[in-house]
């Protein structure tokens, strides 16, 4: 497809453009002062859209130009288009955008509201809490702006009174949608041509549409092809959680309450999804009577931060499990103690989750707890936090288990209607169609799961992906491709062939690919532990992580390489982003253990989420029992931070 693409264009005739984006905050854009610009250029503004300035994800919107004020440094304002990008990226230099000082009563920010969302149960006032124990915990995840290095092109064009546009996308309907409604009726027909993408932070979700959007109305302006390129970002919120639980004197939680504030940026798109999984990421790994949780998000000066690969239960799962260790540490027992104190207990059943048996969670930690000689090494480094410590830092050790969640969860569901298509043709070859990106080891497993249904183990399957039809799977995000959509398989595969023993081919199902069959919004989607061993360095202060441990408990493993890479991949980029240095000692260099467990159903799990919340939590609590003047986690952890701590009397 992309070499059919290039050969299409005439590369004579291609204008080629550049973003203007502000460069402070908050302000009322006063005056725009373009260069002296020839015949060769021109510019698309927010009154130069032929169709609507705004871009639509789910039932949100955010301008697709700035107009009248902006609200983030970055948000972009006008494009430029000229014959090369050397010369449309000079004129951009000497484009002279003045602002003035934006009043509060600015419509487009004060308009955004969103109420807290809470989840209850017991009574707080049967509480004794004269007579109980209060631990408190702080867990902070700073607002992190990550720009990709790499350029990304996106190119429109007309045939007859078709509009083509080359773009990597996550979402090619969307993307299409917002095109179609930019350009009003300009063009006949639109048709997007996606381009493979590597999205580790969900970067291709916004901005490409944006693009998209631009060149789209620059190409109906111009009558000409017209490419753009642009760096990608992609932002994390900063993320307040506080737990407060109350302990007997005996050591056991009686209940909890916890307040979680994410600071999304400027603008929110799904805060009620976010909402739903941070809860379900809130609800403590040990029962306790009474519980309260409460998630509220706001908004800042901040781009706007969507998605990042786990919508909120990252964080909300990694506090979690910190809590869990404060609380050992207060109470002097060892986190593995602790967990198998609740062994053959059950996790209390809400609205977010079902009830979960702790046992499996405690057992697939055994391996871990043995493998790194945990119980023995938390016991040596938390006495040094005591009198005999003979210096304010040292080693620590840290573990968090937790499960899996993927997709969606079953309101966001109930409002939306992604979908994917099967179909027994007269050869009785299965066919897939989707929108979603099914590439690698996913095609694969797709594959194999289709030949498991007894009437089709001798069928050929082909996977149609990036469907032109009107098929909409929804976004390639939490893990949909692989957890959730090859979960809704099953049952399709059951009633497709049902229709096709009655000899009536082609016959064909739809895959309600987000459809939930249990009463809660999630189910646990596999389970995990993690075991990190940190230092910290005694002259440059960094925190330096010298092994890991994993173990990871799925459904069917059908490539247990490219499992433990992504398991990998995913415990290294929560490092990098939680402060983490891996050990380049000669004498103990950083080193991975990884190993897989199968339960043996056809429950595909992805767990990147549930890893990265894992990650963070141990890693933090490794520090933690480094530093003990560092008494609550903020990620990422600097060396100042810690030099900090360590000085403070």
């Amino acid at each position: 497809m992309a070499e059919r693409v290039k050969n299409r264009q005439n590369i004579s005739s291609i204008f080629f453009g550049t973003l203007i984006t502000s460069n402070v905050d908050r302000a009322r854009i006063s005056r725009i002062e373009l260069p002296e610009l020839d015949n060769r250029f021109t510019t698309i503004s927010a009154g130069d859209l032929f169709g609507d300035n705004v871009f639509t994800l789910f039932s949100d919107t955010m301008p697709i130009l700035a107009k009248g004020e902006v609200l983030y440094k970055g948000q972009p304002i006008l494009a430029i288009f000229g014959p090369d990008y050397e010369s449309v990226n000079l004129a951009a230099r000497e484009t002279v955008i003045e602002y003035e000082e934006l009043k509060s009563e600015s419509t487009l920010f004060d308009n955004i509201k969103d109420e807290e969302e809470t989840l209850l149960w017991g009574d707080k006032e049967e509480l004794d809490l004269s007579s109980l124990t209060q631990v408190e915990s702080t867990y902070q995840s700073n607002y992190t702006l990550t720009n990709n290095d790499t350029l990304v092109k996106v190119s429109a064009w007309f045939e007859n009174e078709t509009l083509h546009i080359s773009v990597p996308t996550q979402w090619t309907k969307v993307l299409k949608d917002n095109v179609i409604s930019s350009i009003s009726n300009q063009a006949d027909n639109v048709i997007i041509h996606p381009i493979p993408y590597a999205a580790d932070e969900d970067e291709f979700l916004i901005i490409p549409i944006l693009l998209s959007c631009i060149v789209a109305n620059a190409a109906v302006k111009l009558k000409a092809n017209v490419e753009i390129r642009a760096n990608i970002w992609a932002a994390t919120p900063s993320v307040t959680i506080k737990h407060t639980t109350f302990l007997t004197e005996e050591g056991k939680p009686v209940g909890e309450e916890v307040s979680y504030i994410a600071d999304e940026g400027a603008f929110l798109f799904e805060a009620g999804e976010f909402k739903r999984q941070a809860l379900t990421g809130l609800i403590p790994s040990y029962p306790v009577g009474y519980f309260r949780a409460s998630v509220k998000i706001v908004h800042s000066n901040n781009p706007p931060a969507i998605f990042f690969g786990n919508m909120g239960f990252c964080d909300a799962l990694a506090s979690t499990e910190l809590q869990m260790t404060k609380i050992c540490s207060t109470i002097g027992i060892t986190p593995t103690a602790w967990k198998k104190g609740f062994e053959g207990s059950k996790r209390k059943f809400t609205d977010y989750l079902p009830s979960l048996d702790l046992t499996p969670q405690i057992r697939l930690a055994e391996k871990i707890i043995n493998d790194s000689n945990f119980s023995r090494k938390w016991s040596s480094y938390e006495s040094q936090r005591g009198s005999m410590s003979l210096i304010p830092f040292t080693r620590g050790i840290g573990i968090a288990t937790g499960f899996g969640i993927s997709g969606f969860s079953t309101t966001f569901a109930k409002k939306t209607d992604y979908k994917a298509q099967l179909v027994c043709n007269l050869n009785n070859r299965v066919e897939l169609y989707t929108s979603l990106p099914i590439k690698g080891n996913v095609n694969e497993i797709i594959k194999k799961l289709i030949n498991d249904e007894p009437y089709f183990q001798e069928s050929d399957v082909r996977i149609f992906d990036y469907s032109t039809s009107a098929i909409d799977s929804g976004p390639d995000v939490l893990s949909r491709s692989l957890g959730q959509l090859t979960k809704q398989l099953i049952p399709a595969l059951r009633k497709l062939s049902m229709k096709a023993k009655r000899g009536q081919l082609p016959v064909s199902v739809n895959v309600d690919i987000d459809d939930k069959l249990n009463p809660c919004e999630f189910e646990s989607c596999g389970t995990v532990g993690v075991i990190i061993e940190t230092k910290v360095d005694n002259i440059t202060f960094c925190p330096i992580v010298q092994e890991v441990w994993i173990n990871a408990r799925l459904g069917t493993i059908y490539d247990p390489k490219e499992v433990k890479s992504r398991i990998a991949n995913s415990a290294i980029e929560a490092l990098k982003s939680s402060g983490a240095v891996l050990s380049i000692d000669p004498v103990k260099p950083f080193k991975f253990n990884i190993s897989l467990e199968s339960d043996n159903t056809y429950n595909i799990a992805s767990i990147p989420a549930a890893v990265a919340g894992c990650v963070k939590a141990a890693f933090g609590s490794s520090v933690i029992q480094c530093v003990p003047r560092l008494k609550n986690v903020t990620l990422p952890i600097s060396a100042s931070m810690i030099q900090n701590a360590i000085i403070r009397k």
